[in-house]
C-alpha cells in the first residue's frame, strides 16, 4: 500500500508539472497516456486507459489508439502509474515563513491540489503575488479568505463597501465567526453573491443558540 501511494504522489506531480507548463504556453491538447484510474465514483481502478485533456478538462478516456495525436499535442506516459483526480482541503491554516514552502509541497505530494486559507500569518494583501515560490515547487490552488473578528452586524451598505474592497485585495472569500441574526445573514450571502465571493460563517446567534453556515 505505501508503494502504491508513493506511484499516486509521483503521477500526480509529474502530471501537474507537466500540464500546467503545458497549457500556460497555449499550446495544444495533453494525452495521458496508458496509466491507471482512480475514479471518484467506483471501487475498482481502469487499468491502462488514455486520457484526453483539452482546454483544462478531461474530454475522453478510452484506449490510446482510439486517440487523434496533433502536431500539438502533449503524451505523457503513464505506464504502472496511478492517476486519480485532485483533492481540496476546504479548511487549512499555513505555517510560518520558515516552513510554508514544505507545507505546500506536502499538500501536491498528499494529492491536494486545493487549498482553502481560513487564517495565517501571511493572511494579508498581495500575499499570492508575495509568496515567490521556487521555479521547480508545485503549488496547491489557493484561496484566501477575509477574516472578520469584531462584526456581528452587517448591513447591506457596509457589504457593499467592504466585499468589493475585499476582493481588489486578492482575497477569494469572507469568514465571519458569529452573525448576530438571520438579516445579517441574508445580507452577507446576497452581497457575496452580487460581487462573486465565497463566504464562511461559523455561527449564527438565534434565541440564545449558535447554529453554523458554510
Amino acid at each position: 500500500m505505501k508503494l502504491q501511494n508513493l506511484l499516486i504522489q509521483a503521477i500526480l506531480l509529474v502530471f501537474l508539472y507537466n500540464c500546467t507548463r503545458h497549457y500556460d504556453s497555449g499550446e495544444g491538447d495533453i494525452i495521458i497516456k496508458g496509466t491507471n484510474i482512480i475514479s471518484m465514483t467506483k471501487n475498482d481502478i481502469d487499468f491502462n486507459q488514455s486520457v484526453l485533456i483539452r482546454n483544462g478538462k478531461i474530454q475522453k478516456i478510452g484506449d490510446f489508439e482510439d486517440f487523434i495525436i496533433g502536431d500539438s499535442t502533449l503524451v505523457l506516459v503513464g505506464e504502472n502509474q496511478y492517476l486519480m483526480p485532485g483533492l481540496v482541503d476546504m479548511h487549512v491554516h499555513l505555517a510560518d515563513s520558515t516552513s510554508v514552502v514544505e507545507q505546500l509541497k506536502m499538500n501536491i505530494a498528499a494529492g491536494v491540489t486545493q487549498i482553502r486559507v481560513m487564517f495565517s500569518p501571511y493572511l494579508y494583501p498581495n500575499f499570492k503575488k508575495e509568496l515567490n515560490l521556487p521555479i521547480d515547487i508545485i503549488s496547491s490552488k489557493i484561496q484566501f479568505g477575509y477574516l472578520d473578528f469584531e462584526n456581528t452586524e452587517f448591513t447591506k451598505q457596509e457589504l457593499d463597501t467592504l466585499l468589493p474592497y475585499q476582493k481588489n485585495n486578492n482575497y477569494d472569500f469572507i469568514k465571519i465567526f458569529q452573525l448576530k441574526d438571520e438579516i445579517s445573514f441574508e445580507n452577507l450571502m446576497k452581497a457575496a453573491k452580487k460581487f462573486g465571493m465565497g463566504e464562511c460563517c461559523q455561527r449564527v446567534e438565534r434565541k440564545g443558540t449558535h447554529s453554523n453556515y458554510t
